[in-house]
């Protein structure tokens, strides 16, 4: 619905053709307590380490506001061969980055390892990601804006502040005027991300019921609207 009200200002009349994410794949797991079971607890990101999607915020919050003594770590997983930043194992031992492209079924062995999805990103016509997170049973912290509007709700989510929009950015039509996106703040994304790792029970809980919202939005759900 965002993307038609946006496709209306622009004078084109369009038809909504619903978006969904694959319910035979992204399963709930039941996951452990992180603190009961000595494990870290674990944020993930994943996109093809595009600065459309919040890689930036989400490596600038992680850094700067956990201690690399914290049982706390973050994945970042992309399609890209390498990382546009020097993210090195010696010098961010609590970061891994997961290189290249997989399949649905080892990207769910990714999401079972990971507790939070952390999701700024400064522009979605929809935004599959914290729909396939939450359908694990994930808890997810993204902002309420553009395409995560069709579905966001602060009872199933952690909301991410904006901080303020920027000219938006897309190498295929580099030099043309395309609009704007938002810019999640990296303050309050710190704060949340704090939050989360200090109230992991609640979020855990708050996961759960994240993962039955969601089947609203599975490919037989959305097929048939």
């Amino acid at each position: 619905h965002w993307c038609q009200t946006t496709f209306e200002k622009a004078g084109i009349r369009t038809r909504i053709m619903p978006l969904g994410y694959n319910e035979n794949i992204y399963i709930y797991y039941e996951r452990p307590n992180p603190r009961k079971s000595h494990k870290d607890f674990t944020f993930l990101h994943y996109n093809a380490f595009n600065i459309r999607k919040g890689f930036t915020e989400v490596f600038r919050a992680f850094v700067e506001e956990f201690e690399k003594t914290e049982p706390v770590k973050l994945i970042l997983k992309t399609t890209q061969s390498q990382s546009p930043l020097p993210i090195t194992k010696s010098e961010y031992p609590n970061i891994d980055c997961i290189y290249g492209k997989i399949t649905e079924n080892e990207m769910l062995d990714i999401m079972k390892r990971s507790d939070c999805l952390v999701f700024p990103s400064r522009g979605e016509g929809f935004g599959i990601d914290p729909l396939e997170c939450m359908a694990t049973g994930m808890s997810a912290i993204v902002p309420n804006a553009h395409g995560i509007t069709e579905y966001f709700n602060s009872d199933y989510m952690y909301e991410v502040k904006v901080k303020e929009k920027c000219p938006a950015l897309y190498a295929r039509y580099k030099d043309m005027d395309v609009g704007e996106m938002v810019v999640c703040d990296v303050a309050d994304l710190r704060k949340k991300m704090r939050w989360v790792y200090e109230h992991q029970e609640e979020a855990t809980e708050r996961g759960k019921r994240a993962a039955n919202y969601v089947k609203g939005w599975t490919f037989a759900k959305t097929a048939l609207t």
